[in-house]
């Protein structure tokens, strides 16, 4: 949306002000109208590549840690990506927290391995220091780590899952920002007439940037093109070749293995390699050929004149032209959630007239994906990835703590009391506390309650009783009120110990 549009839909007065405090006179004692005049007269200040600079550089710095995380996020994560630079705003909260516990999770699937290599160890090294000096990060000290992540080259998103590794991403103890927080750095972006905010006629909210501000953010960040975009140039055949990106990745110094999937490296180009670099490589002599980008342009309908820069960022604009086009694909987990009772009493003989599973073995892992399900796609808490064997069948971030749970299918009720030694095993050797351990079942034996009493006495995690038909009920009933927006569920309403009671959770 352009300058002058966006200003000609806002309608609230407030808003107005906030965003000419940033460069009109007087703005204090104008009406709407004047307001808006006096907005379009300045249109070239909040423009201009100098000002935004300034403008980024005072929020990215600010003394406050949070106005530099949260800028970040909403601006280069979620509104740089979307169509118009628009969003709803109420949608963009919801996105900048769900970026977050991304975060956390990415950082708890981190293998030791990573950690360990010599920039990632060392890098890890300074945020320690800096958080041992005096327990938060000052703007000095974000200016010198930045200048250290950039020398050896790690990624904003690397830099935040350390920080969350050390329990301090996106705040001490991993906890999310409130909304409130993402509100008052709202408030301060329109300040710096980076973010404007307007009202549809069905008096919706929406956090917009401008078009030409959207421009000079992007080149301060070196942004070059959204993230759909970018992700479906990278699919095109000339880039579907594992050698071809193997080469450019290497030819960056970026850590690669030729035993990798295509997939992998995709997503690893995704994340540190510039479309432009992708296309056109480091030199001359590498990348795409102008005889390959000529063949590509045309397959496009674009024109296929002019020099080699020339054609690639003709194939970048056409590509970020692409509007981002959610599809439902079918998940199969649906169907297993839909018969959650049913795997969890193990009815065989109805699962498999269903055509939910062919043999008896399938019910335990039907049981473990449909959980998955509801966790990651009704409640929007995704379960971290699992490494090996040898742990419960999902894990939860929860803050810097974990969340446990199994599943157990039996055709009875489950004796808790059978299962205490390997829960022990699970608890003992975690990276992180857990905070309660969920074991989910058809029904318990009336002695497992006082088991979970036991196990609380000497571990300070709880066990949690949950009968798969409560669970899916619980879910149910979350997905009906919180189907149409992006909140998460509240994984603090599992922090019970022995039988799961319901009454407490407000949905």
């Amino acid at each position: 949306m352009k300058f002058e549009k966006c200003i000609n839909n806002m309608s609230g007065k407030n808003e107005l002000k906030r965003v000419a405090e940033a460069y009109v006179v007087d703005y204090k004692n104008l009406e709407i109208n004047e307001l808006k005049e006096a907005l379009l007269k300045a249109a070239g200040q909040y423009f201009d590549k100098k000002n935004v600079e300034l403008a980024m550089e005072s929020m990215l710095l600010s003394e406050k840690r949070d106005d530099r995380i949260i800028t970040r996020m909403m601006l280069k994560e979620v509104l740089l990506n979307k169509d118009d630079y628009k969003r709803e705003k109420k949608i963009v909260d919801d996105e900048v927290l769900a970026y977050e516990q991304s975060i956390i999770n990415a950082s708890n699937e981190m293998s030791e391995k990573i950690m360990s290599e010599k920039n990632m160890s060392f890098f890890n090294f300074v945020l320690e220091t800096a958080w041992e000096s005096n327990n938060s990060i000052s703007p000095d000290e974000k200016n010198m780590i930045e200048k250290i992540r950039k020398k050896l080259d790690i990624t904003e998103k690397e830099y935040e899952m350390v920080e969350a590794k050390l329990g301090r991403f996106p705040k001490n103890n991993n906890e999310l920002h409130l909304k409130s927080e993402i509100e008052d750095v709202r408030t301060i972006l329109q300040r710096n007439g980076l973010l404007f905010l307007f009202k549809n006629s069905d008096g919706v909210a929406f956090d917009v940037i401008p078009e030409e501000i959207a421009v000079a953010i992007n080149a301060y960040y070196g942004k070059e093109m959204r993230n759909h975009g970018y992700r479906q140039l990278v699919s095109y055949k000339l880039l579907k070749n594992k050698d071809y990106l193997l080469d450019i990745l290497k030819r960056g110094n970026i850590k690669c293995d030729n035993n990798m999937k295509l997939g992998q490296l995709q997503e690893l180009v995704l994340e540190r390699v510039k479309p432009s670099v992708i296309l056109g490589g480091y030199s001359p002599k590498d990348g795409l050929s102008k005889e390959n980008l000529l063949q590509w342009c045309s397959e496009l309908s674009l024109q296929t004149s002019g020099s080699k820069e020339d054609l690639i960022y003709k194939i970048i604009d056409y590509y970020n032209g692409i509007q981002e086009i959610k599809i439902d694909t079918a998940d199969p987990r649906e169907a297993f959630f839909g018969v959650f009772e049913q795997l969890a009493a193990r009815e065989l003989k109805f699962l498999r007239k269903q055509g939910i599973i062919d043999k008896d073995i399938d019910c335990e892992k039907r049981f473990e994906d449909a959980t998955n399900y509801m966790f990651e796609k009704i409640f929007r808490q995704k379960p971290l990835e699992l490494e090996g064997c040898d742990h419960p069948d999902g894990i939860l971030s929860y803050n810097n703590k974990f969340i446990m749970w199994d599943n157990k299918s039996k055709e009875g009720p489950v004796k808790l009391k059978e299962f205490i030694p390997q829960f022990t095993g699970y608890v003992s050797s975690s990276a992180r506390q857990v905070v309660v351990f969920m074991v989910i079942a058809p029904d318990f034996t009336d002695d497992s309650e006082a088991e979970c009493a036991k196990f609380a006495l000497s571990n300070d995690a709880s066990i949690l009783l949950v009968k798969a038909e409560d669970l899916k009920k619980l879910a149910l009933e979350w997905k009906e009120k919180h189907g149409n927006d992006e909140a998460a569920f509240n994984l603090g309403y599992f922090k019970q110990s022995g039988k799961f009671r319901k009454e407490h959770i407000k949905i």
